[in-house]
């Protein structure tokens, strides 16, 4: 084959490989609209306390006010907004989470009534726990007219053995209670998915 013949073959196979390199990077490119919280390098929380962890995403903060409160939001213009609590609860898991959701408001008082619907969940790491929804009764102040509404989901663990001070020690995973029955947005929801398929539980050392 002469010098030039060669030189042109080696050429358009160069052209065809770069071609199909191209096209290749171009057909699994992410879509960068749309945020991807599973993709996003997380941090990780750890509570020595009560023997738990958990992850949560890139630009978001875990604030623990005690060991048995810890909010996970962003901060923004020197503010902070929560998106996820983190709660310890002793007793009775139904009627914690009764009382946890009454507030009273400028124009309405809320209170939850009982549990509408509730499900098994399980963490990535096997740990099992209930997905609760509860029925919120709104009144409001100025008619005097209550509603009835969904609120939830709250995600309820028992770690009783690392709560030794009381019989029933429950961690619990839901939106902040003034976010109400549809102000949970879709990132949020995600955020708390999250939360609670990446939790680990072990035992601590004063524990039962």
């Amino acid at each position: 084959m002469k010098p030039t013949t060669l030189a042109f073959a080696i050429g358009a196979v160069a052209l065809v490989l770069v071609i199909i390199g191209v096209a290749g990077f171009m057909s699994v490119r992410p879509d960068t609209d749309v945020p991807d919280q599973a993709s996003a390098d997380p941090g990780r929380y750890e509570n020595a306390t009560y023997g738990y962890s958990f992850a949560y995403p890139e630009g978001h903060e875990a604030r623990a006010y005690t060991p048995d409160y810890v909010a996970v939001g962003r901060t923004t213009g020197g503010s902070f907004d929560s998106s996820a609590d983190v709660t310890i609860v002793r007793g009775d898991i139904i009627e914690s989470m009764l009382a946890m959701c009454a507030a009273d408001g400028p124009n309405e008082s809320m209170s939850c009534t009982s549990i509408r619907r509730q499900d098994p969940v399980e963490t990535s790491t096997g740990f099992s726990g209930v997905r609760y929804f509860l029925n919120e009764a709104v009144t409001d102040t100025s008619t005097g007219i209550t509603s009835v509404r969904e609120k939830g989901p709250f995600f309820a663990f028992d770690i009783s053995p690392n709560v030794p001070e009381s019989a029933r020690g429950y961690l619990v995973i839901h939106a902040p209670i003034a976010s109400g029955a549809s102000g949970t947005s879709q990132l949020d929801q995600n955020l708390i998915s999250g939360i609670v398929d990446s939790l680990r539980v072990s035992r601590v050392e004063n524990g039962l």
